[in-house]
């Protein structure tokens, strides 16, 4: 490859501290898709400008260059192959170029408010963009050799975001992009959306009480329409009494949900030439039109679906068999479909003995709150869940999730969603966690509250019992003898909570406690250890269990 081409990296900003500022979901989905509609517009200026020596790595743009969207489609990093030693310098004035017609569209809003000139000083100000180029050699300097030049770049660009210049706050100043998401919010304001950013699809940004309630409003259209007048701070009171005897705890809550690739890095580092990068760049396009029409068909809220990340809010649930688990599973499988065919060609090639290629999965963080809950701390916590929880479950492809109820108690759990050759979960209380809720429906009065206090107050039996699925299958039938659990129908329930209790004591954290415990010579320390031991089967149990009684829980419930 000829040594005077270069890769130019530009990422953009500050994406954190403006989504931090979000409190509505309108604001949410304004913030995010700033940066994917300024991406889109400096794509649309690099493709126009016929005197630049490049091409396009990253995003993947297609003729209709995101026409027509409504979720932001585009990251907030670009990749170039250059061969002029001027194409840099333009894509600088492009950038600028984006920046300065951008502000000036925010600046029109306020027109009648604020002066024109000071608005659009302010928003350039507040825009921040990182450049780098690299040259082509045949070696990445300190790099190891799963390390390609393009995942080089990616790592500089990483570098210079950390590297910000922060200026002096200006007392006077005005925050005036903030300011239009705020205009935004009032629904007679909504035409400045298509003004400002010019292109976008049909916009309908439901609140989070919307959201919430898609369950119903799917279920009932005709009921639904009777409540389209309603405020949204009044729009739950209003479906509580409008669906009597249909709501359930569950239509008070939101589940936030962030997805990030596993893998991709080495994916990225294995890939020869500019052309397979674009390859695997437009396979990930094709995911993310993919995975946004499911999150819509699901009743959710795509904000962001540029590359292999996610964001959205979902329903927890849209019927009695489709929950936010399902839509992961979903979202899991178009992903490793797209990537799949790239990944085995990539290692059909490979010599004999050299190691595979791991196929790319998704990982996702999972906040569900009460909708009231402030907006941007369920969204630290889906982050959160994503990439101290899920990421770092081993082998990754992990779901963390954490209900938060709206007593402040919550529960939760990190399940792997990797698959055996057969297709069965290898997390066997994630393959419980499906399995119940399929069979559990929405049926009434499971009366799981008195399953979790029985294995509370057994929990020395159960210790004894060691996961044994004999003597567990006798301690489910003596304990639990009533009605429910003599259900036909529900059999196939109960036995697979059975399984869940006896295998929760199979787990390698619960043998790996045990045999600690076991070691222990000092009394109190045992008793201790034995504790601690029987607390991590048990909270694998728990967090099952109390999901689906969530699941299944009355509105008025307590």
């Amino acid at each position: 490859m000829s040594n005077n081409k270069t890769v130019i990296g530009l990422t953009i900003g500050p994406i954190y501290k403006t989504l931090g500022g979000a409190r509505k979901t309108i604001e949410l989905w304004a913030a995010s898709y700033t940066f994917s509609y300024l991406m889109k517009r400096i794509v649309a200026g690099v493709l126009a400008d016929k005197s630049l020596q490049v091409k396009l790595l990253q995003p993947f743009a297609d003729a209709n260059l995101g026409s027509g969207d409504s979720a932001g489609l585009f990251p907030d990093r670009m990749m170039l192959e250059s061969e002029a030693e001027s194409d840099f310098q333009a894509l600088v004035d492009i950038v600028n170029a984006e920046k300065k017609r951008f502000a000036a569209s925010i600046a029109a809003c306020f027109k009648d408010t604020a002066n024109p000139a000071a608005v659009e000083a302010s928003i350039v100000a507040y825009f921040q963009a990182y450049l780098v180029q690299i040259p082509y050699p045949e070696k990445i300097e300190g790099a190891d050799d799963d390390t390609g030049l393009l995942d080089a770049v990616n790592d500089y660009l990483e570098t210079a975001e950390l590297q910000q210049v922060f200026k002096p706050i200006d007392p006077e100043s005005e925050d005036y992009l903030n300011q239009f998401f705020q205009l935004i919010k009032t629904k007679s304001n909504r035409g400045l959306i298509a003004k400002v950013f010019e292109g976008v699809g049909s916009v309908s940004i439901q609140s989070l009480e919307e959201i919430a309630l898609n369950e119903l409003k799917l279920a009932y259209p005709i009921l639904w329409k009777e409540l389209t007048n309603e405020n949204d701070d009044e729009l739950i009171d209003a479906a509580k009494e409008k669906f009597k005897g249909l709501m359930k705890k569950r239509h008070r809550y939101v589940a936030i949900i962030q997805a990030d690739g596993d893998n991709v890095g080495k994916t990225v580092g294995a890939l020869d030439s500019p052309e397979e990068y674009q390859d695997y760049c437009q396979r990930l396009s094709a995911f993310q039109l993919e995975a946004v029409q499911k999150i819509r068909e699901f009743g959710g809220l795509p904000i962001y679906a540029g590359g292999d990340d996610l964001l959205f809010f979902a329903p927890v649930s849209v019927d009695d068999q489709q929950h936010v688990f399902q839509l992961a599973e979903t979202l899991n499988d178009i992903f490793s479909a797209k990537l799949k065919p790239l990944i085995d060609a990539k290692n059909a090639a490979l010599p004999e003995g050299k190691e595979k290629i791991k196929p790319p999965t998704l990982s996702f963080g999972v906040s569900i709150s009460y909708y009231k809950f402030p907006l941007y701390e369920a969204l630290e916590v889906s982050r959160k869940l994503l990439f101290a929880d899920a990421k770092s479950k081993e082998g990754k492809n992990a779901i963390a999730v954490r209900v938060l109820l709206h007593s402040g108690h919550y529960f939760g759990g990190v399940y792997s969603m990797r698959k055996e050759a057969d297709g069965g979960c290898i997390d066997k209380a994630y393959g419980h966690l499906l399995k119940m809720i399929e069979i559990a429906g929405n049926a009434d009065n499971l009366r799981l509250n008195s399953v979790t206090y029985a294995l509370s107050r057994n929990q020395a039996l159960l210790y004894a019992m060691n996961g044994d699925q004999w003597q567990v299958l006798e301690f489910f039938e003596n304990t639990f003898n009533e009605d429910i659990h003599e259900n036909v129908s529900l059999q196939p329930f109960w036995r697979s909570a059975q399984n869940l209790v006896a295998e929760a004591y199979q787990t390698t954290a619960y043998k790996n406690a045990r045999t600690a415990a076991d070691a222990a010579t000092m009394p109190r320390q045992k008793d201790q250890l034995q504790q601690e031991a029987n607390g991590i089967a048990l909270d694998q149990a728990y967090s099952v269990l109390r999901f689906i009684h969530f699941l299944n829980q009355a509105d008025d419930a307590e």
